[in-house]
């Protein structure tokens, strides 16, 4: 089976896309009879000069491809709203290859809130039948689907996936309880706004008493990054800091050196860093709207909390004692909980299952 995946903008190591698309794509060619390629939807003079584990395909030679070289069996379009997919699905569809829609969120009702006018415009005149006409939509889990603004018959469940390595956390060690926030500064989709209000109703007194401390990594519009910084200075809280963005080694020891992760959402498809903290033995604190809730208190990987300032409040500090009280069972239950659902080798296998019976279907 040939699989094209297509992007439409280059791989970012702080983009959370990104952070899912390469290790499937890796996986996906460890099966046999499985050859899968990707190609970046624009012209990108670096791309020569960076190595992957898999091919990267040349836009401007797309018709050559298609023709000759390789023709995918199926060709998977991560996110939606570019351009240049307009064009690469009439391709598509002159050349009778089929192709499905992983929309990343990006079909969520507050992601279409976003640049509402703009989104509204270009799906009358160009992605509605982009999506319409596509084979399947690929949604990260039931959440992305329920919150979906386009019900569609054909669609697969396949969830994101990340590369497990072998860690045992159950030595960790610190002076005491560190929380760690580690994603975008974006106060409309992160929640940030929440997690800050909740962390206003926590004394001086609570953080010492209950010997914890909060750290939120993280890079974003600068708009975002004076709030975040201006809203800390006012509430003046030596146990509250941010320290900036973090990649690759210095984001593995942020979150090496944590004991337990926090994400305060209004929405996400299936957001890698909760997986990467996961595999790394933090329990999560996270609300319904990261769409992992429910594996969250399955697995007994972390707490549930809603968007409310005093309910995030309450929730950080029953995490805490219950970690202090529990800290070996909460690395182990996380660990257990990426490695058995979430590993990019199982979603990969099971991906090529579902790809399969779309392009039976098809033909």
């Amino acid at each position: 089976m040939k699989i094209l995946h297509i992007m439409g903008k280059k791989l970012d190591k702080g983009d959370g896309i990104s952070t899912s698309v390469t290790p499937f794509i890796e996986e996906q060619n460890k099966i046999p009879g499985v050859e899968s390629k990707l190609l970046i939807a624009k012209n990108i003079s670096d791309l020569s000069e960076r190595q992957f584990k898999f091919d990267l395909l040349d836009i401007r030679n797309i018709e050559q491809i298609m023709n000759d070289a390789y023709k995918p069996d199926l060709v998977i379009f991560h996110e939606i709203y570019y351009l240049s997919f307009v064009k690469l699905y009439k391709i598509l569809k002159r050349k009778n290859i089929p192709y499905i829609i992983k929309p990343h969120g990006s079909l969520k009702i507050l992601s279409q809130k976003h640049k509402k006018l703009k989104k509204k415009i270009g799906n009358i005149f160009l992605f509605d039948r982009f999506i319409k006409t596509s084979h399947a939509i690929s949604f990260l889990n039931e959440g992305e689907h329920r919150d979906s603004i386009f019900k569609c018959k054909d669609y697969i469940i396949v969830n994101n996936g990340l590369q497990i390595e072998n860690r045992c956390m159950t030595k960790r060690v610190n002076s005491g309880i560190k929380i760690i926030f580690l994603s975008r500064i974006d106060f409309k989709f992160k929640g940030l706004d929440f997690l800050l209000e909740g962390i206003k109703l926590i004394s001086n007194e609570e953080f010492i008493k209950k010997n914890f401390n909060l750290i939120i990594y993280g890079n974003g519009e600068e708009k975002d990054i004076k709030k975040l910084k201006f809203i800390l200075s006012s509430i003046n809280n030596e146990y509250v800091d941010y320290r900036g963005p973090v990649y690759e080694k210095e984001k593995n020891e942020a979150l090496e050196d944590s004991n337990i992760f926090i994400l305060t959402s209004r929405s996400e498809g299936m957001p890698m860093v909760i997986l990467e903290a996961l595999a790394h033995g933090l329990p999560c604190i996270v609300t319904e709207e990261t769409n992992v809730a429910d594996d969250i208190i399955q697995n007994g990987s972390g707490w549930v909390t809603t968007t409310g300032p005093s309910e995030i409040k309450k929730t950080i500090l029953k995490a805490v004692s219950d970690y202090s009280n529990n800290k070996e069972e909460y690395i182990k239950n996380s660990l257990s909980l990426v490695k058995n659902k979430y590993d990019a080798k199982k979603t990969a296998e099971d991906s090529i299952v579902e790809y399969k019976k779309i392009i039976s279907k098809y033909r």
